[in-house]
């Protein structure tokens, strides 16, 4: 399939799903094979000769502040691997609803790549741990302190890959 120049390819996954875009890569597809979760979201097949392509980032973020900063990384080209808590982001639900889907939600997670994992259990947080190694930078927009909570602090997150960029985006500071 092509759009605007774009190719996509359709892929099919659990549930009756279609994901559509670049090929998969190891993370998600041990996801999908764990049952740890599922992708979804059209996704283009490759983004080369852009400013940022090879940068793979993984998105942690809910909400305005870190999905609009993760949607620029994959509009310069980085691979955005989008993490959402099990039953997918709460902002799939958000008015206005478009054929379907959330046109909030499409505006701000439109190229990304998308999958759902439980950080708040073991396997959910082993199964980031083991994606660190091959990611260039991580994001996340948690309240403060809930990382730690849930024993991923920044020295955790860098303990396999000490060359991560781990960024926390906070809306009103943090303490």
């Amino acid at each position: 399939i092509s759009h605007c120049g774009t190719q996509f390819e359709v892929v099919a996954t659990p549930g009756g799903r279609t994901a559509r875009g670049i090929q998969e890569t190891s993370a998600p597809v041990a996801a999908l094979e764990t049952g740890w979760g599922s992708l979804r979201e059209a996704r283009p097949l490759q983004k080369a000769n852009t400013l940022l392509s090879g940068v793979r980032v993984i998105d942690l973020t809910r909400f305005l502040s870190g999905p609009f900063a993760t949607l620029l990384l994959s509009e310069l080209g980085a691979d955005v691997l989008k993490v959402e808590p099990p039953g997918g982001d709460p902002t799939r639900q958000f008015s206005p609803i478009i054929q379907g889907r959330s046109g909030y939600f499409t505006s701000v997670n439109r190229g990304k790549r998308t999958t759902e994992i439980d950080l708040k259990s073991q396997a959910g947080r082993e199964w980031l741990l083991d994606q660190l190694p091959r990611t260039d930078i991580l994001i996340e927009n948690y309240r403060h302190g809930v990382m730690e909570r849930l024993g991923l602090s920044e020295s955790v997150l860098k303990a396999p890959n000490p060359k991560l960029v781990a960024i926390s985006i906070s809306g009103y500071g943090s303490g």
